[in-house]
């Protein structure tokens, strides 16, 4: 005759839990063997081993309780079960779906940052930015990841029809809990209301065009630091960001050089 297992040496056994036991236990998916009646103590037959694998192993492919039960259930009939098993195959390839959607996006943004690093370091060109002066106007955030929607209102009240270059200013040199959007049209008379903006000219900057698909801006912000970082400079702000018509992206920004402290500092 078999010995009878403890509730300790089945989860040792298993590499589970007492606790998890007792819990498939209350949800009639593990039923002991036995049950003293004074100490409660609980007691297993080692077949039932087997059946603690099986239910770690459902578990881990995502099963509930209610349909592990349907799987343990000598009574399911094989139409019962076909049912329980679709349903997890319906989840598991809604799921893959989702994955192989983010992973697509994820090989694209990656994809991009390589293409803005390159059309970076190929196109940087070193030198003072111009002053601007024209109509715009101007809006605050408190995070980058309000910036677009934004300076996207902004340049729709601006300029409706993408016939003229706008430039959109993001600079969060003043104070370091927002970040003022600027959207200009350089050049352009006060119209209707829309003030007169001016932006400072600066000795020296650095100066990139962009011709591809921008995923995201700040990967191109990112990868422009990267770039001058290598050569030893630093962005200052504001950072300016022209869109013209039919062209390519300009991005800029005032820049200088980082000092290098000695290695006795």
């Amino acid at each position: 005759m078999s010995s009878m297992l403890s509730i300790s040496e089945l989860a040792r056994r298993t590499g589970t839990t007492p606790r998890m036991l007792r819990h498939w236990e209350a949800t009639a998916i593990l039923p002991p063997a036995a049950v003293d009646p004074r100490s409660g103590a609980r007691t297993y037959e080692p077949e039932q081993e087997g059946r603690v694998q099986t239910i770690v192993a459902l578990r881990a492919n995502g099963f509930g309780l209610d349909a592990i039960r349907e799987l343990l259930d000598s009574s399911s009939d094989l139409a019962r079960v076909r049912t329980v098993l679709d349903a997890r195959r319906s989840t598991l390839a809604a799921s893959v779906a989702r994955d192989r959607a983010a992973l697509r996006l994820l090989d694209q943004r990656l994809e991009a940052i390589d293409e803005a690093r390159d059309a970076i370091e190929g196109s940087l060109e070193i030198g003072p930015l111009p002053h601007l002066h024209g109509a715009g106007s101007r809006a605050q955030v408190s995070h980058e990841s309000e910036i677009g929607a934004v300076a996207r209102r902004l340049r729709e009240r601006l300029c409706p029809l993408p016939t003229e270059t706008v430039v959109q200013i993001y600079d969060g040199t003043t104070d370091p809990q927002v970040i003022a959007v600027t959207v200009m049209v350089p050049g352009r008379a006060a119209a209707d209301g829309t003030p007169m903006l001016r932006v400072a000219a600066a000795d020296r900057g650095a100066r990139v065009r962009l011709t591809g698909r921008l995923i995201d801006l700040g990967d191109c912000w990112a990868a422009l630091d990267a770039v001058l970082l290598e050569r030893g400079l630093a962005a200052r702000g504001p950072f300016r960001h022209a869109l013209t018509p039919d062209g390519p992206t300009i991005l800029s920004v005032p820049v200088s050089a980082i000092e290098r402290r000695s290695s006795r500092d």
